[in-house]
């Protein structure tokens, strides 16, 4: 039978992977959303597909962003990355021999409880991220929620968008720019990073729910054998 302290050395591996992810999860997301918020410019110009487009040539777009996916992104790298500490924290305190006395029942169950109860948390936000990813649209050509108006003064038609960073950064602002070759007060480099960076802790997501599931096995793994393989006089975790 395996050794259970094999299996506690060999559940700080996803751990600590978890909590690098989580971590990088979090900067990255926090670096495309300065990115789009002060980089990246909001107000851009696109030939207009308005009726009085013979009149006004020029589409005045104002690109606004949803939050619900980068809020729900950076929430589940917060909780993740909780979730890693504390199964970081759980791997040292299970660690000595010590822990096996009936003494420490209490103890034992505490840590494998919050250890596998964090990483549950941590699953279930990273899955509602990467859901609200895909959900986080409108129902436009791109993927954004478009609204047209005029000016009060003069009647000049202007185009409101709201998409989310993503579907701003990759679907809207990237291939708008590259089919007109430049557009006023848009940081192609901002863009591309943005974009980038958005899809990149999109799929990152999928990574920590597979971390996640990882820890959790592990240390049920661990104390179940530990369970096992104690004092036979010890009963319990």
């Amino acid at each position: 039978m395996v050794n259970f302290q094999k299996l506690l050395t060999l559940s700080l591996i996803p751990t600590v992977i978890f909590t690098i992810l989580s971590f990088i999860s979090i900067v990255l997301t926090a670096h495309y959303w300065i990115l789009t918020d002060y980089f990246v410019g909001r107000w851009l110009k696109r030939k207009s597909q308005f009726p009085e487009k013979n009149k006004f040539q020029w589409d005045d777009v104002i690109v606004d962003y949803t939050e619900t996916s980068t809020n729900a992104i950076i929430a589940a790298g917060c909780l993740c990355l909780a979730a890693g500490v504390n199964c970081i924290i759980a791997y040292f305190k299970l660690k000595p021999s010590t822990m096996d006395l009936d003494y420490h029942s209490p103890l034992r169950r505490f840590w494998v409880g919050s250890a596998i109860g964090m990483a549950v948390v941590g699953l279930c936000s990273a899955l509602a991220a990467l859901i609200t990813t895909f959900t986080d649209k409108g129902d436009d050509e791109f993927g954004c929620t478009t609204t047209t108006g005029k000016t009060k003064d003069g009647g000049v038609p202007f185009t409101n968008m709201m998409c989310s960073r993503e579907i701003a950064t990759c679907k809207f602002m990237g291939p708008v720019y590259d089919k007109a070759g430049k557009i006023p007060n848009v940081e192609r480099w901002a863009v591309t990073i943005a974009c980038n960076e958005a899809t990149v802790v999109k799929w990152l997501q999928l990574v920590l729910i597979f971390n996640a599931v990882l820890v959790i096995a592990m240390f049920a793994a661990q104390a179940g054998v530990r369970r096992k393989t104690r004092s036979p006089a010890s009963k319990g975790l």
